[in-house]
């Protein structure tokens, strides 16, 4: 599992969710994920590091993984080329993180030129993922929107 290739070419997002529960606001568990647990848990596994470059918490902090330019390990055979994103929880992100998404959409744009075409759930390369849990077609459209609205302004 170590992940010996240093660079990464990013020309796509995937898409994931950490698969932990959806702790609600008024929980004192709400932020408790963070990418100090994914790490240690991909530590766990034998990764080198955490898996992902990104991760939002349910509080939107979006959270720096892996450097970026370092290869990913978070969807087998599709690392060398992307940017793997997670969000914390399973069925339902917070209205916070989606909004967070989307501002990482408008960096990661600017940094890659990755648009939304280039954003994939986990399960579009794995079918026995569920990963990310959400629609990623209404997602992508959420996306457009945004890039549109926020380009042209």
């Amino acid at each position: 599992m170590k992940n010996t290739t240093t660079h990464n070419f990013p020309d796509r997002v995937i898409l994931h969710c950490s698969a932990t529960p959806d702790y609600p606001f008024d929980s004192d568990d709400f932020d408790r994920i963070r990418a100090t647990h994914i790490r240690d848990w991909h530590l766990k596994r034998g990764f080198d590091d955490i898996g992902y470059h990104f991760v939002v918490t349910r509080s939107g902090i979006i959270e720096t993984g892996r450097h970026p330019n370092r290869m990913g390990a978070h969807c087998k055979g599709h690392n060398k080329n992307s940017i793997g994103v997670c969000w914390v929880g399973t069925n339902n992100p917070t209205k916070t993180q989606v909004r967070e998404l989307l501002n990482l959409y408008i960096l990661i744009n600017k940094s890659w030129a990755i648009d939304w075409t280039g954003w994939h759930g986990h399960d579009e390369f794995n079918p026995h993922k569920a990963c990310p849990c959400i629609s990623m077609d209404l997602l992508r459209q959420a996306l457009q929107w945004y890039h549109r609205s926020a380009f042209l302004k």
